[in-house]
């Protein structure tokens, strides 16, 4: 127990726990007032002491965080002390180190919850998607219900959950559109923009199905399905297409998700009449696939699934009802709803299809300019004005179709993401219809300059965000969910670390403007508007001898 200051002293300098080094008495201890025993909050203390340390290689002072700084999850961090070398071991004679990683607070705070210590058991884990709370459809406008007609009773029911991908199609789990009882698509119909499970809304019929040329090679991968509707939806605040993972992108073990949806609220419970959502964590996959290796019905786990939920703990997951709906990392598509070992289980996670492992193959399948199977035109992405005949856009907007895409692009990421497209008639100018000047080729935009872009909006929006240093957005974006490369031949532009302005899905192929010059090409980014890292546009300067070589 403490008696007061004189009862402690610290010893620097010295490896050895008992010997060497200097010693120095304690005059004064300062701990914080917000400290409480009871819940260990507000644990530090400053020491003040009798006299100065001497500095030397073996004692120096330490450099600490800034005010509110913030350490993100999954980082390496170092603990050294010569405490106890096990439980209930003795402690070290010597100093040591050991190298761990951050953990998300909030599952940190979820599993001591339910520590031994606290004599919880899991009865006392709420039955509320299973664990969650409701929520309302303007907060996740992009899914959808997936409602099937009964054969013999001739009624709609409730089945699974979809997300809007565009106005024509959805993407859901391919086992909710296969099997004995699907019949076919005219069995299905999906109900946008209601949070009330069986009212409301908009009701769009199916009138076909996609499901990936994997699925029932692998008991359940390739569990995903890209459906197509039989008319347009219309785009509300409660109908909107949701952003989707980049292929290949990676998402980290214990990051926040969020399921949604209507289905079981229990194991053994019955469909929500309301939507509601529920915040869980990524498992590692590796630990996923152990586990369910050794479950009472044994799953395989692939790389093409991600797993989630509060691992040794349970009490939250999505359940039957919710399969084929979203899983959200913030506001994007990262996974489909598929399967798991029941509902909300300790040591068995929810699993869902990876979408970033079907990326490409969704793109292709529901494309959204003129519709393969469904030929109704939609937006896509956006273009300048270089000629009479020709405009200037993204690549990736054009990538597997006729146009001039820049030779480099597809050789490193989005570098080169950059196309010229000739025109089959000539524009004829007009007040609102004129070509753009384009940046001098090696020009540079210095950091923090405003500059403008537009938006694919029902009616033509812009916004002014400000240049940001490539280094800085190089070194953000190799630290990001799924990183990116930024190189020189990108500009990063956004407001900085406060985030709420920037490009989004539509305006790829769009126009970055400093004054009336066109310096960017919207190019890629971390979602939108994100505070951490601003959107990224090919660099115009890099390319533009290339251009005007092209639309000659």
């Amino acid at each position: 127990s403490y008696a007061g200051p004189q009862f402690r002293r610290i010893r620097a300098g010295s490896t050895v726990r008992n010997a060497g080094g200097a010693i120095v008495y304690i005059s004064q201890v300062y701990n914080h007032p917000t400290y409480d025993l009871s819940t260990r909050d507000g644990d530090i203390t400053v020491a003040r002491l009798s006299s100065p340390l001497s500095f030397s290689p073996l004692v120096q002072q330490g450099v600490i965080i800034n005010q509110g700084g913030f350490i993100p999850d999954n980082l390496s961090v170092m603990h050294a002390g010569w405490g106890d070398t096990t439980e209930t071991g003795s402690t070290s004679p010597v100093l040591r180190d050991v190298a761990i990683n951050t953990i998300n607070n909030e599952l940190c705070r979820e599993r001591y919850r339910v520590a031994p210590r606290t004599a919880c058991s899991a009865s006392s884990i709420p039955n509320r998607i299973v664990g969650g709370e409701p929520t309302t459809i303007d907060r996740y406008p992009s899914i959808v219900q997936v409602d099937f007609l009964g054969v013999w009773t001739g009624t709609w029911g409730h089945s699974c959950a979809a997300t809007i991908l565009n106005s024509v199609y959805v993407l859901s789990a391919a086992h909710c559109f296969a099997g004995l009882f699907y019949g076919g698509p005219q069995f299905r119909r999906i109900r946008a923009g209601s949070t009330d499970r069986n009212t409301g809304g908009v009701i769009v019929n199916v009138a076909q199905v996609y499901n990936h040329p994997s699925y029932g090679m692998n008991a359940a991968d390739g569990d995903i399905s890209v459906v197509r509707l039989v008319s347009q939806l219309s785009y509300t605040p409660v109908v909107q297409a949701s952003s989707i993972i980049n292929q290949g992108g990676v998402l980290p073990d214990n990051m926040p998700v969020v399921h949604a949806g209507w289905g079981h609220t229990a194991q053994s419970g019955v469909a929500s009449p309301v939507l509601r959502d529920v915040t869980i964590f990524t498992v590692n996959n590796e630990l996923c696939r152990v586990r369910y290796l050794g479950a009472p019905r044994p799953g395989v786990v692939t790389e093409n699934m991600i797993c989630a939920g509060i691992l040794d703990v349970g009490g939250k997951d999505a359940c039957q009802g919710d399969s084929g709906g979203p899983l959200y990392y913030g506001d994007i598509l990262v996974g489909v709803v598929s399967w798991g070992e029941g509902c909300a289980q300790a040591e068995f996670p929810g699993v869902s299809t990876r979408v970033a492992s079907y990326t490409d193959w969704i793109v292709a399948t529901a494309v959204d300019f003129l519709g393969v199977f469904s030929g109704v035109w939609g937006q896509s992405c956006a273009a300048s004005i270089l000629t009479s005949r020709h405009v200037v856009s993204a690549a990736h907007c054009f990538d597997g179709w006729w146009a001039y895409n820049h030779p480099s692009y597809g050789t490193n990421g989005y570098d080169g993401d950059i196309s010229v497209i000739a025109l089959v008639d000539a524009l004829t100018y007009t007040p609102v219809v004129q070509p753009v000047t384009v940046m001098s080729q090696g020009s540079n935009i210095p950091d923090n300059l405003p500059v403008q872009g537009g938006s694919a909006s029902p009616e033509l929006l812009d916004v002014t965000i400000f240049t940001v240093n490539n280094e800085e957005c190089a070194r953000r974006y190799l630290g990001a969910p799924w990183p990116g490369t930024v190189t020189e031949n990108m500009i990063c532009a956004g407001i900085l670390d406060v985030g709420g302005k920037d490009a989004c899905q539509g305006d790829s192929g769009g126009p970055l403007y400093y004054g009336d010059i066109l310096v960017g090409i919207v190019s890629w980014g971390q979602g939108c508007a994100q505070a951490v890292y601003p959107g990224v546009s090919t660099r115009v300067a890099s390319y533009t001898d290339w251009i005007v070589a092209t639309a000659v």
